[in-house]
């Protein structure tokens, strides 16, 4: 990924398995917000990217960040990723976009050491890692479909890189629904040609799915932050 890559943070609206929270920004690991946990990981490996966390900010005190601006979403019942990024599609200026799920935990360390140098997405074949998702591939490293319940398990991360920028917002102002996944947009970018590339790794790396699991991302965080200090 390029250095000055924008990072968009999501943050959908939590089911009832989260009823005590309104979204996942206002999850508190380690006495601090998942998003700020999320946001240093990021600086850590690209300390030239900026980054927008878009979701619903009620009840928090969220302290102002250099090259992080946050956008106050109020979801409704049928809002998901779709209709967050066409609500913030002016924010994107014409460079690389890299669109996360706030909910995905991994060392931003790690998705740099792949040198991702084009348009793609990551699979983690770590056997701890679940996910949802996976995909169809072409050639071993071009993405065909993504869907529930395939093979290469996908981290719910998207890279755009910037000579796909212009296309990509395009496509988004045109085609997609505020109801739809990420999953649902990649799909739609290659029906229009754009090339999703495959890269894989074991990273350790984990999607907040359930409360259940916080305990996993309180481990997964600290061990993170080791990782970050050995690499200072």
């Amino acid at each position: 990924m390029k250095n000055n890559t924008c990072f968009i943070i999501i943050a959908p609206k939590t089911d009832s398995y989260w009823s005590q929270y309104n979204n996942k920004l206002s999850i508190k690991i380690r006495n601090n917000y998942l998003i700020n946990h999320q946001i240093n990981n990021i600086f850590n490996a690209y300390p030239r990217a900026s980054v927008i966390v878009a979701g619903d900010f009620s009840g928090m005190d969220i302290s102002k960040r250099a090259k992080v601006r946050y956008i106050d979403i109020k979801f409704d019942e049928f809002l998901n990723i779709g209709g967050v990024l066409l609500k913030i599609i002016s924010n994107i200026k014409n460079q690389s976009v890299c669109i996360m799920n706030i909910g995905l935990i991994l060392n931003m360390l790690h998705i740099k050491d792949l040198n991702i140098s084009q348009t793609a997405m990551v699979s983690s074949q770590n056997k701890k890692f679940k996910s949802k998702i996976g995909c169809v591939t072409r050639d071993t490293s071009k993405i065909e479909s993504i869907f529930y319940d395939l093979d290469n398990s996908l981290c719910e991360l998207l890279y755009i890189h910037s000579k796909d920028i212009s296309i990509f917002k395009e496509i988004l102002g045109c085609c997609v629904k505020k109801y739809m996944y990420l999953f649902e947009i990649s799909n739609i970018l290659m029906s229009y040609n754009i090339n999703i590339n495959l890269y894989t790794s074991k990273i350790n790396a984990l999607h907040l799915e359930d409360p259940e699991e916080l305990l996993k991302a309180k481990r997964l965080l600290s061990y993170i932050s080791k990782e970050a200090n050995v690499s200072v």
